[in-house]
């Protein structure tokens, strides 16, 4: 397949002017595969290379059943091999009778008997966008073969899209944070303890006020002596979505952003579900679902026909001037 790469001068002219960009700068986007519907990539450093969970249809005839969660292996981050399924409504308690799909993997890798931990949405099958999500967990010896499946969050506002990061602190074994379809102006956390469950009560740790728009599929990572948070800013009534970046000493409350990624092409109108990945030297990758344009104009939000790569550099020194939710942007074209 032929990877599309867009030069370094060719995004930087299109990202970098912009007003109230982030101090971030892009040093390469390419594709690295395609699918029917893909996205929400994680991507981790394992033996030999990365390892990418994601979900959604890698083909047509995946869509039956609803969406799952695929595994690829990579020893460049560039080539990545075959996929593998790693996790279907059918594995669930219950199986496909009670549950429309998973997805949204969140992978954390420790020590232990089963050092990988999954938190992930998983989505009855009365599923819709605001009603049914339910955030799971499960564990694993490979990274394949998950079993221990156990619900974390349920019930309103109908928490979805996690993303965990190990932290122990007495009792505290993760935090993990998500959004609430019913309550999208906000991203809350919880402490989860090491069987699993919940600790104390959700906290709000970033929120927007900007009518008609939700922040969605949180990415949390510490890197560059800072808490960072990337997230999808979405348009309620186009879904298009951009992505933004908040930073952060502390990884239990983030104000402002810097924007990372607009969406206003002809083409392309979404990145969905970011994944990132701290390299060395201050620079990071993210890894996301490219959500294609209808002719009128909306996004189609049941085609994220491929998973692209950003390569991106810190600046030498913290970022200093944050921007509030108010700043309004002029929007660049998206590369297609």
């Amino acid at each position: 397949m032929r990877r599309a790469i867009i030069p370094l001068a060719v995004v930087a002219a299109l990202l970098g002017s912009a007003a109230g960009a982030s101090a971030d700068r892009v040093l390469e986007q390419r594709t690295l595969f395609a699918g029917r519907n893909v996205y929400s990539p994680e991507v981790e450093k394992v033996a030999g290379g990365q390892a990418m969970w994601y979900g959604g249809w890698q083909t047509e005839r995946d869509r039956a059943g609803g969406d799952k969660i695929y595994r690829r292996l990579s020893s460049d981050g560039i080539a990545w091999g075959a996929h593998t399924t790693v996790l279907t409504p059918a594995n669930m308690p219950g199986g496909s009778a009670a549950w429309r799909h998973v997805n949204d993997p969140s992978i954390t890798i420790d020590d232990g008997p089963k050092p990988y931990t999954m938190f992930f949405t998983a989505c009855r099958n009365l599923c819709a966008v605001t009603e049914g999500n339910e955030i799971w967990s499960a564990e694993s010896v490979n990274g394949v073969n998950w079993t221990n499946l156990k619900p974390l969050l349920a019930g309103f506002p109908h928490p979805a899209e996690p993303s965990a990061t190990v932290e122990r602190s007495g009792a505290q074994e993760w935090k993990v944070y998500y959004t609430g379809r019913s309550e999208c102006g906000k991203v809350k956390m919880v402490s989860v303890d090491a069987e699993r469950e919940v600790i104390g009560k959700p906290q709000t740790v970033l929120s927007t006020s900007r009518p008609a728009s939700c922040l969605l599929n949180p990415e949390v990572k510490y890197f560059h002596s800072a808490w960072h948070i990337f997230y999808e800013r979405s348009d309620v009534w186009t879904n298009r979505r951009d992505i933004e970046e908040s930073e952060s000493d502390s990884n239990t409350s983030w104000t402002g952003f810097s924007k990372l990624i607009n969406n206003d092409g002809p083409t392309y109108c979404a990145t969905v579900g970011p994944g990132v990945l701290p390299l060395a030297g201050g620079s990071y990758d993210m890894f996301v679902g490219v959500t294609r344009r209808r002719s009128d104009g909306t996004c189609d939000a049941s085609y994220q026909g491929r998973i692209d790569r950003w390569r991106w550099r810190r600046p030498l020194t913290p970022l200093g001037q944050r921007y509030p939710a108010w700043v309004p942007f002029p929007i660049p074209t998206w590369p297609t």
